[in-house]
């Protein structure tokens, strides 16, 4: 997720749908296909922060009135961004989707407290996530690592980034954050003795880079989650893109759907322990106070006060 993951759960996404293409052979991360990727990252984060400066276009899904009653009913909704989808770049290609997803009773900090767990994630984005950790942590800027697998794959290769998150609060109820993997290697034979760690350019190019975000706000009783994920992949072989563009979106589309489905379903489970926990506490002081005389009587004192 998303990434960001986007919060890194929509990350994850990215990861996920191109390590699904097994070509197999090495791939070289060239300058001028990174300079491509940087060129699409700057025009996105002036994209992102031009959102946050407007107060009536913040948000992707209230751009479209039947979008934003499907989220509302309950229903994650996905789409590509542009008019191609993957992107031709030089060498390489931007894949990027968007996604939307209502939370009733849920509020930003429920949703950051999943997205900022780290320590978590292989609980709640299974099986695609291994393993994941924090290296530091501000109340604005994160810096942590993941490990994606892929089980639908049969070589047994796995993705480990490093990521930066940058987090703004836009308002009381309107929140944005922003990751990017800082570093991104292939790691081949994973879990076997002879695993062995690729160099950041080196490697399948299943994924060189990935870039997420994420926005948030507060509304009709519960919060509103919206994910971008964005990656860089190699390229598809001029004789194989009738074959596997296809593959690619659908793969796409299915992958940032369960991510942002996953990320939900963690924060409702969250927020019924959270409710499960205050119940027993609340029993627990009720029954502790029940043979109270001193108790009963300031109950009764109180009451007589109303």
């Amino acid at each position: 997720m998303f990434w960001h993951r986007s919060v890194p759960a929509a990350l994850r996404v990215s990861a996920v749908v191109t390590m699904s293409l097994a070509i197999g052979q090495a791939a070289e991360l060239k300058k001028e296909t990174l300079n491509a990727w940087d060129a699409y990252l700057a025009q996105e984060n002036a994209q992102v922060k031009g959102r946050a400066a407007r107060q009536d276009s913040f948000l992707w899904t209230d751009a479209d009135p039947k979008r934003r009653e499907q989220v509302q009913a309950g229903g994650v909704i996905v789409e590509a961004v542009g008019e191609r989808n993957p992107l031709h770049v030089p060498g390489g290609l931007i894949h990027h989707w968007i996604s939307a997803v209502f939370i009733p009773g849920a509020n930003i900090e429920d949703v950051l407290a999943i997205t900022r767990d780290y320590a978590h994630y292989k609980d709640y984005f299974k099986p695609g996530v291994a393993d994941a950790a924090t290296i530091f942590k501000t109340p604005g800027r994160d810096e942590f690592t993941i490990r994606f697998v892929n089980p639908s794959v049969l070589s047994k290769t796995s993705l480990q980034g490093t990521y930066v998150s940058e987090f703004v609060r836009v308002s009381p109820d309107r929140f944005y954050s922003t990751s990017v993997t800082t570093s991104m290697c292939e790691i081949r034979n994973f879990g076997c003795p002879n695993e062995k760690q690729m160099g950041t350019t080196e490697g399948s190019g299943y994924i060189w880079r990935l870039y997420s975000t994420a926005r948030m706000e507060n509304r009709d009783g519960g919060v509103l989650l919206e994910m971008e994920a964005i990656a860089l992949s190699r390229d598809i072989p001029a004789c194989l893109q009738w074959f596997v563009d296809p593959i690619v979106r659908r793969v796409s589309r299915e992958s940032i759907e369960k991510s942002l489905s996953q990320t939900s379903a963690a924060v409702r489970e969250r927020l019924e322990t959270c409710e499960a926990r205050n119940r027993i506490i609340e029993q627990g002081n009720c029954s502790q106070h029940a043979g109270n005389s001193d108790f009963r009587a300031e109950r009764l004192a109180i009451d007589a006060g109303r």
